[in-house]
């Protein structure tokens, strides 16, 4: 397949996936939206990229309680210049969130989101002011 580009669309949804030669473009392999969007791309070096949307990973049979879920920095409540990865399945999910600065401006807390046992990073924090965690709805600088 060098030197060519396969697509496999999908006419209804208008989602696609484009798979390029070894020595066409910069990406080897491509994935998009409905809307024409790159969703997941591997370019031709570095790693693989997931671009705008969440991943999550789900447990054999279960396709609505994933145990491993990334944020894009939009999604979630979090807040552009932070991200966002939650551990756990149904009801015993942990959210891990990082940003720099106090979480109430990063992270600020609405309507129980984030809820009780998740953890804020900061990465220009001092005592008691590097690792948060919400207990009792309300953010507790732990570390």
């Amino acid at each position: 397949m060098l030197n060519s580009t396969v697509t496999f669309n999908e006419p209804a949804s208008g989602s696609a996936i484009v798979v390029n030669g070894a020595n066409n473009l910069s990406q080897i392999f491509e994935v998009f939206d409905h809307f024409g969007n790159p969703i997941f791309t591997i370019p031709t070096s570095g790693g693989a990229s997931m671009l705008g949307d969440d991943l999550s990973v789900f447990p054999s049979g279960d396709v609505f309680n994933p145990t491993f879920r990334v944020y894009g920095a939009a999604s979630h409540n979090v807040s552009t210049n932070a991200g966002a990865f939650a551990l756990g399945h149904g009801t015993g999910v942990v959210l891990f969130t990082c940003g720099t600065g106090a979480p109430s401006a990063v992270y600020p807390i609405t309507s129980g989101i984030p809820a009780n046992g998740t953890f804020y990073f900061n990465a220009a924090g001092g005592s008691l002011t590097t690792i948060y965690q919400v207990r009792a709805g309300a953010w507790v600088g732990i570390v």
